[in-house]
């Protein structure tokens, strides 16, 4: 494993400094991030995943599986998992990369709230908004409550228009309802977000009036919020995001990013199935309509164990450029997958919320059947079966479906 260090050793003090003075804009490269988390049954106990964006030079050039020294992870119980974190995805051509810290940590009280944070200096250089600036991220944690998961990338390219549409990621694990804001100028770390810029708080869904706006990266932090039955915040999952328009004159149009087989579920999102221990492939396609472009497919983040190849996978436009992911769940729950299609100048994600129910076999007694809603079971065939459960006034209706075939249940 190969570690990086960006920390100055106290003998190689006057050296440091020298270099800050000459090489500010070096200095500059977290791209964004995000922190959420998930219960794992234990009483007290979650697993905490903290995702960071950044320019993949300022380490050197890492690769998968290298670490590297920034900011610490703290817990909000007065300790810290430390500030090493591990490279899971890189794009040599765009510069940049996604790295995580992954952390089990059990709270004394599972009810409380605890800040998970991660926050230091600095944000690219030389871009539209907060440029050079320091940034914090944290989000609002009970130990016992699941909250809301999300994703995000490197940057999301967007074309040039007076209502550029983008939705954030939100997949909740449990019953409770969401809204999603802008974060304070406090809670982002500092500055100015970006400008012309209005959220949907139900949908959360961006429309940014750009068209005047010179070409640049402009950044800008989220709150996902989780609400109870009153409406009252319970927990916060924040998502730091660096968005990037074109030229002015530019006819460059964004690429597409496809995953197949799944269904839409809008925002770039789409649900695939799948179930524990049964190995899951879909494939990731990016297309781009303009000439005489490069068309890089990327995951900026995977659930553990999955893996694409070819990964980066890459071709001229208008493509396909097609990769291909597999991945065995090897537990139930919804997992994100989000994906980065690249022309170098524009880019766009897309998001797998796979959906993994327990194995099982179809029924043969309607009233003995499982009950998932829109969940996946095995034939006995080992063929998967759409499970469609419907809820009449004289009882419970069950229909099972493969792709093709009805399957009598």
């Amino acid at each position: 494993m190969k570690t990086i260090s960006r920390y100055c050793g106290a003998f190689a003090l006057l050296g440091c400094l020298a270099l800050l003075g000459t090489d500010t804009v070096q200095a500059s490269h977290w791209r964004g991030g995000y922190i959420t988390y998930t219960p794992t049954g234990t009483p007290g106990q979650v697993e905490i995943t903290a995702v960071w964006y950044s320019r993949r030079s300022y380490y050197g050039s890492p690769v998968v599986g290298s670490t590297f020294f920034d900011a610490t992870l703290f817990l909000g119980d007065g300790t810290n998992a430390g500030s090493e974190w591990t490279v899971t995805a890189i794009n040599a051509t765009d510069d940049w990369l996604v790295a995580q810290k992954v952390v089990v940590k059990t709270y004394a009280d599972p009810n409380a709230v605890y800040n998970v944070s991660y926050g230091t200096c600095c944000r690219l250089g030389g871009i539209g908004n907060r440029s050079s600036g320091s940034f914090d991220i944290s989000a609002r944690v009970i130990p016992s409550d699941p909250t809301a998961q999300t994703s995000s990338g490197p940057f999301v390219g967007v074309p040039r228009s007076t209502n550029t549409m983008y939705t954030i990621p939100v997949v909740p694990q449990d019953g409770d309802s969401y809204r999603c804001r802008f974060a304070t100028t406090s809670e982002a770390g500092g500055g100015t977000g970006a400008p012309n810029m209005t959220l949907n708080a139900n949908t959360c869904t961006i429309t940014w009036n750009n068209q005047a706006l010179p070409a640049d990266f402009y950044t800008e932090q989220f709150i996902i919020e989780e609400l109870d039955g009153q409406g009252n915040v319970k927990t916060t999952v924040p998502v730091d995001i660096l968005f990037q328009i074109g030229a002015v004159n530019s006819v460059d149009n964004p690429p597409v990013c496809t995953i197949a087989p799944g269904t839409p579920q809008g925002g770039g999102v789409t649900e695939v199935p799948a179930v524990v221990g049964v190995p899951l492939a879909f494939t990731v396609t990016g297309t781009d309509p303009d000439q005489n472009q490069t068309i890089t497919v990327s995951n900026t983040q995977l659930p553990a164990g999955a893996t694409q190849s070819p990964d980066p996978a890459s071709g001229p436009s208008p493509g396909p450029v097609v990769a291909t992911v597999n991945y065995t769940p090897g537990s139930t729950g919804t997992f994100l997958a989000t994906f980065s299609v690249s022309s170098g100048q524009l880019s766009t994600l897309c998001t797998a919320r796979i959906v993994v129910v327990p194995a099982s076999t179809p029924c043969t007694d309607p009233s003995t059947a499982p009950s998932y809603a829109g969940g996946y079971v095995l034939s006995p065939a080992g063929n998967r079966a759409f499970v469609k459960v419907m809820v009449p006034q004289g009882g419970l209706l069950f229909e099972f479906y493969n792709m093709t075939n009805l399957v009598v249940g």
